[in-house]
């Protein structure tokens, strides 16, 4: 909730670009995104989930975060409607890769790389993408979200004339280590 309060004390932003940025960031944070996803995280621990439901889950808790960051930033740059859309469509795509990709860290990734115990996923049995669509299929999905973030950003940047490709920077994040 800091959040909230650094954003009423910047003096750098108007009173509306305030106010824009507190009801984005109480969506995305709220009942309707985090929380949301974070309810339905729980529950999966209980009863398995479908794909759809998986990706339901991660674009309410980890994706709306997300897609509030890349907002943000357009609406203190006076961004058009456009590309506020846009960004909201990039925030989907690379919130569903990088889950995808925290997944398959979990069961491709050591310790060392990840910072974090791997293999709790499958002890918790959660739900996760290589658990419903098996790696391969996993491994595809991701591929599949990362294609089509690179692609979002690749179009508004030819329709803008601006280099939003830059952001596809955070996709390399994505990258797995070699086969295992």
């Amino acid at each position: 909730t800091d959040a909230f309060q650094v954003l009423v004390s910047d003096d750098l932003l108007d009173d509306r670009t305030k106010l824009a940025l507190i009801d984005q960031l109480s969506q995305a944070a709220g009942s309707w995104g985090m929380v949301a996803g974070q309810v339905g995280d729980i529950e999966a621990e209980q009863t398995p989930v479908d794909y759809q439901g998986l990706k339901q889950i991660h674009d309410q808790k980890t994706g709306a975060l997300f897609r509030f960051a890349l907002e943000a930033g357009a609406i203190i740059g006076g961004a058009d409607a456009s590309t506020c859309q846009a960004l909201r469509q990039f925030g989907r795509h690379f919130g569903l890769a990088y889950q995808i990709h925290n997944d398959l860290m979990d069961v491709l990734g050591s310790q060392e790389v990840t910072g974090k115990v791997t293999q709790a996923d499958q002890a918790l049995t959660k739900s996760t993408y290589p658990s419903l669509l098996g790696l391969q299929g996993a491994k595809d999905a991701l591929a599949v979200e990362v294609s089509a973030a690179s692609q979002v950003l690749e179009d508004l940047a030819k329709e803008s004339g601006r280099p939003y490709q830059i952001l596809g920077g955070i996709l390399d994040y994505l990258t797995l280590p070699s086969a295992k």
